[in-house]
C-alpha cells in the first residue's frame, strides 16, 4: 500500500482541481492510501471527492488568513506518515510540498497544469523567484502536455530526466451520464446556432478576442449566439466590450455552471480563444460531445490535443478576424463539421483512465522504490 498526500489550495471551480479529483477517482484504494490536504476549506467540488480519500483542511471554512507556520504545523505530521507528497497545483501547493519534502526527507512530485513561464508573469516578483528556485530543485514533475514541459525546461535552462508528460484522464463513461441531465428552458439562447466557450473570465482565456470575432461575424450577416460559461475578474470588462461591439443581446454569460455538458450537447461548435494553456481539458469535454472545435494555437495544449489541426481548426492568437473566419466555416460547412466530429470522438480513446492511471502508478512506485 503506497500512501499518497496530495496538496491543493482548495476545491474552487478551476479545471485543474477537477483534473486532480478525476485522477484520485481512478487510483485504486486497494493499492493506495490517499489523503487530500487543502490549505482552505472552501470550494464547490466536494461531491467529486472519492469516499475513500481522507480530506484534511489547514484552515476552516470562513477563515481567510494563509499563515505559513500554521499550515505547516498541520501539514508536516501528515507528510511524515505518507510515502509521497504531491504538489497538485502550481504556486502555494507546490511550495508546501517542496518544504515538507525538504524538512522530512520525503519524495516530492510536482504537477504542472499550465504553461508555467507564461503563467508566472501575471504574479508578483516573489512568486516568480520562488517558482524558479523550487522547480530547479524538483527532480520529479508531471506536466499535462509535452509542450508545457518543453517550455518549462527552456525557461529554467534545465534538462530534468525525472520530468514527464502525462495527459489528463477523461472518463467518458462518467461524462455520458452527465450529458443526460435536463437543461432548463433556454428558448432565447438556442433560437440561433450557439457557439460555446468555457473558462474563467480572465485575460488568459482571450474572451475579449472571441467577443470581437463574434461581433465581426454578426455584422457580416452570420446569425448565431455566443455563450461563455465561467466566472472571474473580467466579467465587467467583457460585458462592456459586448455593449461597445453592439452584440450585448447575442452574448450570454450565465456564470459558472457545474455541469457544462448540458450546454455542450446542444451547442453548434466550441471555441477556445486562450492566450496560453497547459492542457485545455475543456477541449476534451467538447470533443466528447461531438462538437467541432476551433482553438487558438497558443502555448501549450490545444495543438497537442487537436493533433496540429487534424482533429480541430487552429488559428493564430490575438487574431479576431482569423477566429471569425474559422467560426464562419464551422457554421456554414456541415461536411467539415461532420468530419471533425468523427475525428474528435476517435481521439477520445487516447485519454482512457486505465492507461493514464497506470502511468501515474509507475511514477509513484519509482519514487517509493528510490
Amino acid at each position: 500500500m503506497i500512501r499518497l498526500l496530495f496538496i491543493l489550495p482548495d476545491l474552487n471551480g478551476g479545471g485543474a482541481e477537477r483534473v486532480v479529483l478525476n485522477l484520485l477517482r481512478h487510483l485504486s484504494p486497494d493499492r493506495y492510501q490517499i489523503t487530500l490536504f487543502l490549505i482552505k476549506e472552501q470550494g464547490i467540488y466536494w461531491d467529486e471527492v472519492p469516499s475513500y480519500v481522507r480530506v484534511v483542511c489547514a484552515t476552516r471554512r470562513g477563515r481567510a488568513p494563509y499563515i505559513l507556520p500554521w499550515v505547516l504545523a498541520k501539514l508536516l505530521p501528515l507528510a511524515k506518515s505518507h510515502d509521497v507528497v504531491i504538489g497538485a497545483l502550481e504556486l502555494n501547493a507546490t511550495y508546501l510540498a517542496y518544504l515538507a519534502g525538504r524538512l522530512l526527507g520525503k519524495p516530492v512530485l510536482g504537477w504542472v497544469h499550465i504553461n508555467l513561464p507564461e503563467h508566472i508573469t501575471h504574479y508578483r516578483t516573489y512568486h516568480q523567484v520562488a517558482v524558479r528556485h523550487i522547480y530547479r530543485h524538483l527532480n520529479d514533475v508531471v506536466f499535462v502536455s509535452s509542450h508545457a514541459m518543453a517550455a518549462a525546461k527552456q525557461w529554467l535552462n534545465r534538462e530534468a530526466t525525472g520530468w514527464k508528460s502525462i495527459a489528463n484522464i477523461f472518463d467518458l463513461a462518467t461524462y455520458e451520464s452527465k450529458k443526460n441531465s435536463v437543461l432548463a428552458d433556454e428558448d432565447t439562447l438556442f433560437s440561433q446556432p450557439v457557439v460555446i466557450s468555457i473558462g474563467r473570465l480572465s485575460r488568459q482565456k482571450g474572451f475579449d478576442v472571441l467577443i470581437a470575432a463574434h461581433a465581426r461575424l454578426r455584422r457580416s450577416g452570420v446569425a448565431h449566439h455566443l455563450l461563455i460559461l465561467g466566472e472571474g475578474s473580467e466579467r465587467q470588462n467583457l460585458t462592456d466590450l459586448a455593449v461597445q461591439q453592439g452584440v450585448a443581446d447575442s452574448v450570454f454569460m450565465p456564470g459558472f455552471v457545474a455541469n457544462p455538458l448540458i450546454y455542450l450537447k446542444r451547442a453548434h461548435h466550441f471555441v477556445l480563444s486562450s492566450r496560453y494553456e497547459g492542457f485545455a481539458f475543456v477541449l476534451l469535454e467538447a470533443l466528447s460531445c461531438g462538437l467541432p472545435t476551433v482553438a487558438t494555437n497558443c502555448p501549450s495544449g490545444p495543438a497537442e490535443i487537436l493533433q496540429d489541426g487534424r482533429v480541430g481548426l487552429l488559428v493564430a492568437m490575438e487574431d479576431a478576424q482569423a477566429l471569425a473566419d474559422a467560426m464562419r466555416r464551422l457554421l456554414q460547412e456541415p461536411m467539415l463539421c461532420a468530419d471533425l466530429k468523427a475525428r474528435g470522438l476517435q481521439r477520445m480513446a487516447d485519454f482512457s483512465p486505465k492507461e493514464i492511471a497506470e502511468l501515474w502508478g509507475a511514477i509513484f512506485q519509482d519514487l517509493v522504490s528510490h
